[in-house]
């Protein structure tokens, strides 16, 4: 594996923010880990404390935004292209298979991971953020690069590009995409990623990515948590949601390793030492609430992006 470059202060290069809170905040990735003939009557508009999203495509599940966080997490090169404003990501797709597990091995393995690739550019996303006041509309990758006469290295799966000798996956994530990096708050957890990969349930990884979101300790209902990451709505079978009110205690030994406890019907949230955030390169407009406390000191896997100021933000208070 080749070792990570420095950061180029001219570009956004690796490392840096590994999601836009918003991401998190609004359900773009459904809380499954794969599309049945339930999964497909997905509802196109979700509204949560935060904003809304319409959907259009096909439907992004937790398997998807794994695949994404991977890439942004193990990237061994970032870079916003200044002609488009898209950023290029490139990675070894080996190793991001393997974190993902053994259904991504061999060649029927990459031939989902490279489906799945290709589900997120076909999709079509329209965000509202209540924090910025602005709706986007956005796909969220632009292209995907691979060689197929250049083959893996022995023992490795696949089909990659070549960057500097070694081989790699390139995406290229969309302009309007990267928007979001630009105008809301970001949240740095890469650390985390390769953890939240192995949760074996799409509902308990978007309930541990929304939370990851929040600087201070906070408590929901668990049905509010539900009904902001779209695993709960209208129309559903009582006997459907008290299953899916059930998972927290189900997987309580594993979301509390992210900080996360289920006291009685409430999920609290004590904010994990691994996690920090960073306002957007200014002069961006945002709303963002900065408190006065300094955060932790960025590590070498979570330097900030050009123009970003190290803070902690408070995000907006759960409603009652």
């Amino acid at each position: 594996m080749p070792q990570p470059i420095k950061t180029d202060p001219k570009t956004w290069s690796s490392p840096g923010p590994t999601a836009p809170c918003i991401e998190s905040r609004v359900p773009i990735f459904a809380p499954i880990l794969r599309v049945s003939h339930n999964s497909k009557s997905r509802e196109k508009r979700y509204e949560t404390p935060w904003g809304w999203v319409e959907l259009e495509g096909p439907v992004l599940t937790q398997e998807h935004r794994t695949i994404l966080d991977m890439a942004m997490a193990m990237a061994v090169k970032k870079q916003v292209f200044q002609e488009t404003g898209g950023m290029g990501i490139w990675f070894d797709a080996w190793e991001v298979k393997k974190a993902l597990g053994p259904k991504y091995s061999g060649g029927e393995g990459h031939k989902r991971f490279i489906e799945r690739i290709r589900e997120m550019r076909r999709a079509e996303l329209k965000v509202h953020s209540n924090r910025t006041g602005r709706t986007r509309e956005s796909g969220i990758i632009d292209s995907h690069t691979y060689d197929e006469n250049h083959p893996d290295p022995p023992g490795r799966e696949g089909i990659k590009t070549t960057w500097r000798g070694h081989c790699l996956y390139e995406i290229n994530l969309s302009a309007n995409f990267m928007q979001f990096f630009k105008e809301d708050l970001r949240v740095h957890y890469d650390p985390l990623v390769p953890e939240i990969a192995k949760i074996p349930d799409g509902t308990i990884r978007a309930i541990i990515l929304f939370f990851l979101t929040h600087s201070q300790e906070c408590r929901y209902s668990i049905r509010q948590v539900m009904e902001i990451i779209g695993a709960i709505g209208e129309g559903m079978a009582k006997s459907t949601i008290s299953e899916i009110m059930a998972k927290p205690e189900k997987f309580k030994t594993e979301i509390e390793s992210f900080g996360i406890f289920v006291e009685e019907e409430t999920l609290r949230y004590e904010r994990h030492p691994k996690v920090f955030f960073t306002n957007p390169p200014l002069p961006a407009s945002t709303g963002a609430i900065v408190d006065t406390e300094q955060g932790p000191e960025p590590t070498s896997s979570g330097t900030a992006l050009e123009g970003t100021q190290e803070v902690i933000v408070r995000p907006p208070s759960p409603e009652n």
